[in-house]
């Protein structure tokens, strides 16, 4: 009879009761001679833990900032409220100058930009910016198109956008780079795009997932820009998604959240997947608690948040406040009975 031994070189370990988690048997099978079945020990890396609560139900909310000094704005049921995350608390902010659902985020807490975004359920879209120091919105610079569920990244002067929504353009492969005064067109996308989500800087940016238009077609897609021009990047995503949430870089990305489907009324609605982005590889990590479409995103790829966005299947789907945390070191051992002894 052929052994495991003579296939693999080795053989399964026995032991008389399930191993500690992390106890250096991480990855391994084992044999459990108390109940006479099979095992894998595996780490499930990335944890989400539940944080404070946003001020309101809402969705198609953008972010910016850290996981413990986050901003969050805009939306489609508060288009104009401003939120603060201290670490555990959220606490209003400025209202914006003007609603906006979607619009691209950039920046940090006290210094943010909200750029473009969608007013009538995308009856209007918006080419205007804001731009917040942590107090107040004032009038920043007028963008190079007009679009909402646009990507956004970088700080508040020197910014990126790229993508979104124009109902008599459809879903738009334009980008532009805006230095604090003036938005300058820059290279296009590699396909038209809207709700893709974007981690990076104005010149090292990764672009990942988004959707055609008419119908509603999420991909997987990675892009990544260079202060020039997008290229496209080989390891995808291993699930379609589009309005979806993350933080980090170009080079050390989460993705999650999010929906995945060919059209709206047939997706498969809000899921919780989440992926983490080496630079070369996309992995799969634990779930988030709460799918969700349309949240904020802020932080790293090491410790992050996503904040609100709207739950259940299309159409409709409910807006909600919950809030979660990722930290990519956290995790637990999974044990899995892989078959019975025979």
């Amino acid at each position: 009879m052929t052994t495991y031994k003579s296939i693999k070189g080795y053989s399964i370990e026995s032991k008389s009761s399930d191993p500690t988690p992390f106890a250096n048997f991480n990855g391994q099978y084992y044999y459990n001679t108390t109940d006479n079945q099979y095992y894998l020990n595996f780490n499930a890396s990335g944890v989400w833990s539940t944080g404070g609560n946003y001020p309101t139900a809402n969705s198609a909310v953008a972010g910016a900032g850290t996981q413990t000094a986050a901003v969050a704005f805009g939306g489609d049921s508060d288009g104009d409220l401003t939120a603060e995350y201290d670490g555990s608390t959220w606490t209003l902010g400025g209202n914006l100058s003007t609603d906006r659902a979607s619009p691209g985020p950039a920046g940090t807490q006290t210094s943010a930009l909200a750029v473009g975004g969608a007013q009538s359920g995308y009856g209007t879209v918006l080419n205007s910016s804001d731009e917040y120091n942590g107090t107040s919105w004032t009038a920043g610079g007028t963008s190079t198109f007009s679009s909402g569920g646009r990507l956004g990244v970088g700080t508040q002067t020197s910014a990126l956008s790229m993508g979104g929504l124009n109902l008599g353009m459809g879903a738009l492969n334009f980008t532009d780079e805006y230095d604090g005064t003036t938005y300058t067109a820059g290279g296009n996308y590699l396909i038209g795009t809207w709700f893709p989500f974007g981690t990076g800087t104005q010149t090292a940016c990764l672009s990942f997932g988004g959707s055609s238009n008419n119908p509603v077609r999420s991909n997987n897609i990675n892009g990544s820009y260079d202060g020039t021009s997008w290229s496209l990047v080989s390891q995808f995503l291993n699930y379609d998604r589009w309005a979806h949430s993350g933080f980090g870089t170009q080079t050390a990305a989460v993705a999650c959240g999010g929906a995945s489907g060919i059209n709206q009324t047939s997706s498969t609605g809000s899921f919780g997947a989440t992926e983490e982005y080496d630079g070369t590889t996309w992995t799969n990590r634990a779930y988030l608690s709460t799918p969700r479409t349309g949240s904020g995103g802020a932080g790293t790829s090491s410790l992050g948040l996503i904040a609100a966005g709207a739950t259940g299947d299309f159409f409709p789907q409910t807006a909600g406040v919950a809030t979660e945390e990722y930290d990519s070191a956290g995790g637990s051992s999974v044990i899995k009975k892989i078959y019975s002894s025979l």
